[in-house]
């Protein structure tokens, strides 16, 4: 049985699940200890670093986000790029996940050199629409993202463009947005609570 649950934990190790502190943690054992048991099972042991997928990038750079975005809607490394800057994404890393994926890259272009190319519409929705989702309703970047169908980034973006401050990690309302809701009329109390949690 002991055995068995070894090789589980192992499993999720192996998959990148889990680190190799976290590996030994879960099996109550030193970090050498599982360095021991992961060669017994055949199983490699990765770099010191984080576990594979687990950085908001791999989660976002997907195989089927690059090929959709790289390979059929034709977006340039530079557009991508700068459109998960956010996430500190470079146009060296959105190669790597090319490379990684197996898709191969298109010739260098003028437009995959340059500049990044200005970015299309954005959300769609207006600055009073923004401000009354965004700060009044205190709805999440991801959940705008969701209902209009685009990035998070591009929300994010689009708040900033329109002159709306973003919040601060944990959900309290940056200062500008505090005033702007106190000149509105809006109570302070109210915007604080229904924006928790959800920067």
């Amino acid at each position: 049985m002991a055995a068995v649950l070894e090789e589980g934990v192992c499993d999720r190790y192996a998959s990148g699940q889990c680190s190799l502190g976290e590996l030994a943690r879960l099996l109550g054992v030193s970090r050498q200890a599982a360095r021991d048991m992961l060669s017994r099972l055949g199983i490699a042991v990765r770099r010191p670093g984080r576990p594979t997928g687990s950085s908001a990038l791999a989660r976002v750079l997907t195989e089927g986000y690059l090929r959709r975005e790289y390979l059929d809607r034709g977006r340039s490394v530079a557009h991508l790029a700068d459109e998960l800057g956010e996430l500190g994404c470079t146009r060296k890393t959105v190669r790597r996940y090319l490379a990684d994926h197996g898709i191969e890259r298109r010739p260098m272009t003028r437009r995959d050199a340059g500049p990044p190319e200005p970015v299309a519409a954005g959300t769609g929705l207006s600055a009073e629409a923004l401000w009354e989702m965004y700060a009044v309703r205190g709805r999440s970047t991801t959940a705008i993202a969701e209902e209009t169908g685009c990035a998070a980034s591009t929300v994010a973006r689009d708040l900033r463009r329109k002159g709306i401050p973003l919040r601060r990690r944990g959900g309290s309302p940056a200062p500008a947005v505090r005033r702007r809701a106190r000149q509105a009329g809006i109570r302070l109390a109210v915007v604080a609570a229904d924006s928790y949690g959800h920067g």
